[in-house]
């Protein structure tokens, strides 16, 4: 075997990393980049006993939840375009137009 991925996702609400193999029910868990680099490569060393063919490289694939917005800002209300508009606008309730 040549390498085993692990995909590693940061914890938002309690801190730290988990890493999961992909492929091979090998979990690991460390508060920071070092600990869970530590801990995935013990957890492997667990996994794989004599007899089983160990992988020459361990991937660590971390996964970031990154949104981020395009920088741009809805503009202005236009006041001639709500005069214009009036009650018309935003008249539409569950798919059809409410009618006077």
């Amino acid at each position: 075997m040549r390498e085993i991925i692990f995909e590693v996702t940061e914890d938002e609400v309690n801190g730290g990393y988990s890493a999961s193999a992909l492929g091979y029910g090998i979990h690991a868990q460390g508060e920071s980049d070092d600990d869970i680099c530590r801990n995935v490569k013990e957890a492997v060393d667990c996994y794989f006993d004599e007899t089983m063919v160990r992988p020459r490289l361990i991937r660590l694939y971390f996964v970031r939840d990154d949104v981020r917005g395009t920088g741009l800002q809805a503009p202005p209300p236009r006041p001639e375009y709500e005069a214009a508009v009036g009650s018309q606008h935003g008249s539409y309730m569950h798919g059809q137009r409410e009618r006077s």
